[in-house]
């Protein structure tokens, strides 16, 4: 099955926002370079992402709302992209980073209606939203509002609250809409000259305001060593305990200030950072006014405008009494402290947390603790993580330590992230003992969570023609596809049951292909195996001669009923995008249902339903496969399978999969 479209501008070519050139493509496809964007385009583009954050900023101070993010309709507005959020960290929202319009999301609900949508938490998400629920099963309270300018809706601003019997306070909501309103004016006035509203780039995390006024203070100097002249702003003056009028801008002055013991610090720190260039975080303890020391960290150097030699030093001087007396205080516990970042890296562990995590500290800061240590690599440890950050509290498990331990943690969340604590435990009762050698692999919660979802949107399909809908309907424009076809086999053939985003009469030279035929189509159907191809050099190089358009990548993916192939699909996206796998899983969900399939001509038996290639149909082992255990009897036996890139054909013996 050749690709349908013709090389260039050939009838049937479509826009599509944000298309790539493919490097060296320009010769295969005759696409001309893109143009680059009119510099009035790119400061319409930062203006609009300011708003969004702004919106953002402002729905968290005057609601109480703990995180909030705003959706942007695409340019065919099938679907709503995610452009800004903050307050939640962006990994854990990836399944709902470009939503279908059509779907049954909270989000396209409120912007295809213009209604509000408010949830109170967990049941009503289940109740109401159930494909939420499933991709984010958290208990928190949530609203939506539209953002729009008379009739025309630009997008979608939505709030995160901890859940509550009462769910989103009536006020926060009427401010949430207020703040709505106001940037859906001011989208209507970038939008007045014609300018395009449409998303582009990656989604803007907003940082969140800090908690509280810093308590470090920093103050800024700029030093003649040769004269011993000392300039410096009131910041500096204060942290040395100068009064008003009470430094008269000499170094020597500075010395009376310094602890008597570290002047000689004092001095070296000087002299390491004329002879080296600079010098970092040199201590050295300060008197107060009342004669009490407190500790100060200096970071000078020589700057490089000056050229009178080394005689210059400018830099700073810290404040950390309360940042040293704060740490000392958490090394001082017996107990294992650390602290996770939003996005679950730990950023903080005291001393204690190493021989009962037995691991170094070095080896643990900026990692996930569940990517670091092999025995949290389980899914379930990043959920409770997740769980509390989402629902705002508190929250605490037991976890196996190998090969002979068990350790009690304790998470307490904030917006900012997540305290942890960590403590020796006995085994809970009828415990089975911990492995010895943990799985070496593992499957994020997020991918599980997106796969769940996806599949989800298939349960009420009855009909073939119903998933056809599905698929077209929320999924392609979830996963950002633009084209469609999927095929049935008769009498060894390829017939067209659907497509979307085709001209009319498009595909009818590629009706009744033969299954046998050299293209991606029909040996995706013959080998029972997907095959995606994530660029356009990729495809021309697997196929020689096909005949391609201004698509950046596709997927060919066999419909498997009975452990036969019965239908293929195709489809394809101006970008490459690794949501294509999990869709390909999806189909698979419809494999629970009874319903049979109903398209006139079908072959496949009525007990049974086409579904793709799926990791549920994975053998035993497989390292990406997020299930356990025996495959599902309709799992297909293990077969060859093709690597895109090489054109080489590789068996995919028993125990593992070509995913």
């Amino acid at each position: 099955m050749r690709h349908p479209h013709a090389t260039g501008g050939a009838a049937g070519t479509r826009p599509g926002p944000d298309r790539p050139q493919e490097p060296g493509a320009g010769a295969q496809t005759g696409r001309a370079a893109r143009r680059s964007v009119p510099e009035t385009d790119r400061r319409t583009e930062h203006r609009r992402d300011g708003l969004f954050a702004e919106a953002v900023r402002r729905v968290l101070g005057s609601t109480g709302a703990y995180g909030a993010l705003v959706y942007l309709r695409s340019r065919d507005r099938r679907s709503l992209v995610l452009r800004t959020i903050t307050g939640v960290p962006l990994a854990v929202m990836s399944p709902f980073r470009r939503v279908a319009a059509a779907g049954p999301l909270p989000v396209a609900v409120c912007f295809r209606t213009g209604h509000v949508i408010t949830l109170t938490g967990t049941e009503d998400t289940m109740r109401r939203f159930p494909q939420l629920a499933v991709g984010l099963p958290y208990d928190f309270a949530s609203a939506c509002v539209p953002v729009a300018h008379g009739e025309e809706r630009f997008g979608v601003l939505s709030g995160l609250w901890p859940a509550s019997d009462e769910g989103v306070p009536e006020p926060a909501v009427r401010r949430l809409a207020e703040v709505a309103e106001r940037l859906g004016g001011e989208l209507a006035e970038l939008a007045e000259p014609g300018q395009p509203m449409e998303p582009g780039g990656e989604v803007a995390v907003v940082e969140l305001p800090p908690p509280a006024a810093s308590a470090t203070r920093a103050g800024l100097f700029d030093w003649d060593v040769a004269t011993g002249a000392l300039a410096a702003d009131e910041r500096f003056r204060e942290i040395f305990g100068f009064g008003p009028g009470e430094f008269d801008g000499t170094v020597a002055a500075l010395n009376n200030r310094v602890a008597p013991g570290d002047l000689p610090e004092f001095r070296a720190a000087a002299r390491i950072a004329l002879q080296r260039g600079e010098v970092l975080a040199a201590r050295v303890r300060v008197l107060g006014p009342d004669g009490l020391p407190y500790p100060v960290e200096l970071w000078a150097r020589v700057p490089v405008a000056i050229s009178d030699g080394r005689t210059h030093l400018v830099g700073a001087v810290l404040d950390v009494r309360s940042l040293t007396d704060a740490a000392a205080a958490v090394e001082r516990l017996h107990e294992g402290v650390f602290s996770l970042d939003p996005d679950g890296r730990i950023c903080y562990a005291n001393r204690a947390t190493e021989p009962l995590l037995r691991a170094r500290r070095e080896d643990l800061l900026g990692h996930h603790p569940w990517d670091v240590l092999p025995w949290l690599a389980d899914p379930f440890y990043e959920n409770r993580y997740r769980a509390a950050l989402l629902s705002q509290r508190p929250t605490a498990f037991l976890a196996a330590h190998p090969p002979d331990g068990w350790l009690a943690f304790s998470l307490y969340p904030d917006p900012h992230g997540v305290t942890g604590r960590v403590v020796a435990a006995e085994a809970p009762p009828g415990a089975a003992e911990p492995l010895a050698a943990p799985p070496p692999a593992r499957t994020g919660v997020g991918s599980t969570h997106h796969l769940l979802q996806l599949a989800s949107a298939l349960t009420e399909a009855v009909t073939v023609r119903d998933v056809c809908r599905a698929v077209a309907e929320e999924l392609l424009p979830a996963i950002g596809g633009q084209e469609l076809a999927i095929y049935a086999v008769r009498d060894q053939r390829l017939h067209l049951l659907s497509q979307t985003g085709y001209p009319d009469g498009f595909l009818d030279a590629f009706e009744s292909t033969p299954v046998d035929a050299r293209v991606p189509g029909a040996e995706t159907l013959s080998t029972g195996t997907p095959i995606f191809f994530e660029s356009v050099r990729e495809l021309a190089a697997t196929y020689p001669g096909l005949t391609l358009d201004e698509m950046g990548a596709w997927a060919f993916l066999p419909l498997i009923a009975s452990g036969r192939s019965a239908a293929a699909s195709s489809a394809s996206t101006c970008r490459v995008r690794s949501p294509w796998r999990s869709a390909a899983c999806s189909p698979r969900s419809a494999a629970s249902s009874p319903r049979p399939w109903s398209a006139p001509g079908c072959t496949t038996p009525s007990s049974s339903w086409p579904v793709a290639c799926s990791r549920r149909c994975c053998r035993t082992g497989c390292p990406r496969c997020p299930a356990s255990g025996s495959p599902p009897a309709t799992c297909p036996a293990p077969r060859a399978w093709r690597s895109a890139a090489t054109g080489t054909t590789r068996s995919s013996p028993a125990g593992t999969s070509p995913w």
